[in-house]
């Protein structure tokens, strides 16, 4: 029988994430992945994997190839250095968390830094460092958490992380208001739940504008359904959470971080090549390192992709 690591399942029962109004479980998979002969005295690397929009650890592991098996093909084959590797669950009933504190959704940033955290290092107490990445949304959390927290996350890697909110993002408001006004979402945040839809602007919208005041989706739309205005401060909100608006403000957080990697494939159809390439300028003009990988291929996660990116965060 050919050696290998080992995945582990566990369950974490958040005590931050209770009682949050969306109602979404506060039970939480988290998947780490052990490589071949692995003792918990062994002092390793860390890396943790954020699902993108619509995925969680349980998608992760079923794929034809999923990233814990490139992992263990690479320690095996000795390309890479043994390390471990964790897939956290930001999943919600509207498809996805953003990885943020959210009134709506629940603290999923805080969740990660003051549960998961600290869960990792209780299973594995000579864990080395600990670094942070993601594919699309999860991208996009691993920028935010690693901005937040450079003292937890040392080395970030960003595929197709949701940058540049005005060119990637607007466009996706028009199939937003074609599905709410032929009522396919529902009428309200009940009705939508009920039927379990899930759509993008409506995910981002519980992270990016939740209102528990708003009495219908007990959050805010950045356009006008009836108008097709977009609504100034709804949008300005979204926008203050764009990675490539919050370079300048969060500067010494990045420059603190040890490895900053972005990704993207060169026709990436939500146009997030262009985001990373604005990101990456946005560094350079800040006096933050960061390396920026355009490759051939569109907005999916490529094996070749993933392993450049760990070979980036590792090596």
């Amino acid at each position: 029988m050919p050696k290998s690591g080992k995945l582990v399942k566990h369950h974490l029962n958040s005590q931050l994430l209770r009682n949050n109004p969306l109602k979404n479980s506060p039970q939480r998979d988290l998947f780490i992945f052990e490589p071949h002969q692995y003792q918990k005295k062994e002092k390793l690397p860390c890396v943790c994997f954020l699902p993108g929009f619509g995925s969680h650890p349980k998608k992760w592991i079923y794929k034809d190839f999923p990233g814990y098996k490139l992992a263990d093909y690479l320690i095996l084959n000795e390309t890479l250095p043994r390390f471990l590797l964790v897939c956290i669950d930001g999943f919600t009933r509207l498809g996805g968390s953003q990885y943020l504190d959210s009134e709506l959704n629940g603290p999923f940033a805080s969740h990660i830094a003051q549960e998961i955290y600290p869960f990792i290092k209780k299973h594995h107490p000579n864990v080395s460092e600990f670094y942070i990445t993601g594919h699309s949304s999860g991208g996009f959390g691993a920028l935010h958490l690693g901005s937040l927290y450079p003292h937890l996350f040392k080395r970030v890697a960003s595929f197709a992380g949701d940058l540049h909110f005005e060119l990637t993002h607007k466009h996706l408001l028009v199939d937003f208001v074609n599905k709410m006004k032929s009522h396919s979402l529902g009428t309200n945040l009940r009705q939508c739940l009920n039927l379990k839809q899930q759509d993008y602007v409506l995910g981002l919208a519980s992270a990016y504008s939740p209102n528990l005041k708003q009495p219908f989706w007990k959050m805010d739309f950045p356009i006008d359904i009836h108008s097709g205005h977009l609504i100034p401060d709804v949008w300005k909100k979204w926008l203050e959470l764009d990675p490539l608006q919050w370079v300048k403000k969060r500067k010494n957080s990045l420059q603190k971080l040890e490895r900053l990697y972005l990704s993207a494939g060169d026709q990436d159809e939500f146009g997030l090549h262009l985001g990373a390439s604005a990101f990456m300028h946005s560094c350079e003009q800040n006096g933050i390192k960061a390396i920026l990988d355009i490759h051939k291929g569109n907005h999916s996660l490529l094996l070749s992709q993933f392993q450049r990116g760990l070979e980036a965060m590792l090596l």
